[in-house]
């Protein structure tokens, strides 16, 4: 026997904690429907009159970018919910969606439901609490008399969250590191290491920055910014309490997986450091997952060194840190030359290492001839790189570097892949 929908919304992870009286209103709404694969389940700018209970098969969201086609920014399957325009005035698509193979699912009509959320505020508010994961990213719960009054979920990659400095310290002159917590006092959206998040100063624009925390901890997110623009001065001077946009995360991770069980480089040239940091983080919180692990870092002068007072710390959790200078200053009794002239004196066997580098691109390009005269396979080296990047999902076409966007592609990339584009001048 075929179930009902109320029985049907009982099985579904959006639902089945949802109180049993307030889902048999809901199941009143809805009802079962399939989609082949192929078949355009909703289009940007239509009107939004319904969601979608994924039960069996994957949809892709889409945007659609002249002259590229389709650019699928989420792969949705059974157990996700697909659609939340129909809940927020102008009640408009804002996106495409697909079905990549078939798919059945419960579709709600959202005139009836919202019109039964007004009725009773209760039923509205535990529909959308709660962690029940969106289109996008987890609905937040939100403390509030009724129903109507409740912030949306972010439902566009393109919208920015409100986050709040909670402290801004000073690494060197022009450098600092800010912690930034959600202003709605929710947790922090989880990342991984290498990637970035667009941060957006209100009334002066929006740039890329690498996340330089810990990505165990989701209190907060941590990014080291130098003063190089309007917007980077911007939030180097910006104080506690001061709101700040956030995007994210965007882009690729560096492969932390692969290297388990191997020996592991990482090489940072002046604020390069800082996308690399993470790195670190993770590999103390599991150290014997990773073999010999050196860092090798390099800046102009022993004045612009970012967190030397972590590295005896990450010396004590077996992490050989070596450090160099182009131009000592008085006192300098470290190492003075380019970063790749301490690849040579770092121990780790090249055969089964996997080497990280972040800096400018002329360095970059050395370092991975330094590595690759030790022996380490080119296919192991991975480069983080730069680019203008604006939308932060491939569609402005603004950090487009041979065939790859650096935002969506990258910016974590195993070099081999952009070696062709790196020899050619200019681009």
């Amino acid at each position: 026997m075929e179930k009902d929908i109320e029985a049907l919304l009982a099985e579904h992870p959006f639902f089945k904690d949802m109180s049993a009286p307030y889902r048999a209103l809901i199941a009143g709404c809805g009802k079962n429907v399939r989609f082949d694969a192929g078949q355009l389940i909703a289009k940007t700018g239509d009107v939004a009159n319904q969601f979608f209970a994924i039960r069996h098969g994957r949809a892709s969201i889409e945007l659609h970018a002249p002259e590229k086609g389709p650019l699928i920014l989420q792969t949705l399957e059974a157990g996700d919910i697909l659609g939340w325009s129909w809940l927020f005035p102008p009640y408009r698509w804002t996106f495409d969606a697909r079905a990549i193979e078939q798919i059945r699912a419960i579709s709600f009509d959202g005139e009836c439901l919202r019109g039964k959320c007004d009725r009773d505020p209760a039923m509205g508010y535990d529909f959308m609490s709660g962690s029940r994961r969106c289109s996008w990213t987890a609905c937040r719960r939100h403390a509030c008399s009724s129903w109507i009054c409740m912030e949306p979920p972010p439902i566009e990659p393109m919208l920015s969250a409100a986050f709040r400095v909670r402290k801004n310290r000073r690494e060197t002159a022009d450098t600092r590191t800010l912690e930034l917590v959600p202003r709605d006092e929710t947790e922090a959206p989880a990342w991984r290491p290498g990637q970035f998040m667009m941060l957006y100063v209100f009334g002066v624009g929006e740039i890329p920055i690498s996340i330089s925390g810990d990505p165990a901890q989701r209190e907060a997110i941590v990014h080291t910014v130098r003063a190089a623009g309007a917007v980077s001065r911007a939030i180097c001077e910006a104080k506690p309490g001061f709101a700040i946009g956030v995007r994210g995360p965007f882009g690729s991770a560096w492969p932390m997986g692969e290297c388990e069980g191997d020996d592991v480089v990482l090489v940072a040239g002046g604020i390069g450091l800082a996308p690399l940091r993470p790195v670190l983080y993770a590999i103390m919180a599991d150290r014997a997952r990773y073999r010999r692990v050196s860092l090798l870092i390099g800046a102009r002068t022993p004045d612009i060194l970012l967190y030397p007072r972590e590295f005896d710390r990450w010396r004590a959790r077996d992490i050989d840190v070596r450090v160099t200078v182009d131009a000592a200053a008085l006192g300098w009794e470290g190492s003075v030359g380019p970063v790749t002239t301490l690849v040579p004196r770092a121990d780790f066997e090249h055969s089964r290492a996997s080497a990280f580098i972040v800096g400018p691109e002329i360095m970059m390009k050395f370092a991975v001839q330094a590595l690759s005269d030790r022996g380490v396979p080119r296919e192991r080296l991975f480069v983080s790189m730069e680019r203008n990047m604006k939308c932060a999902i491939g569609f402005c076409g603004h950090c487009q570097l041979g065939p790859a966007f650096i935002c969506k592609d990258g910016p974590v990339f195993a070099y081999p892949r952009l070696e062709p584009w790196l020899v050619i001048r200019n681009i």
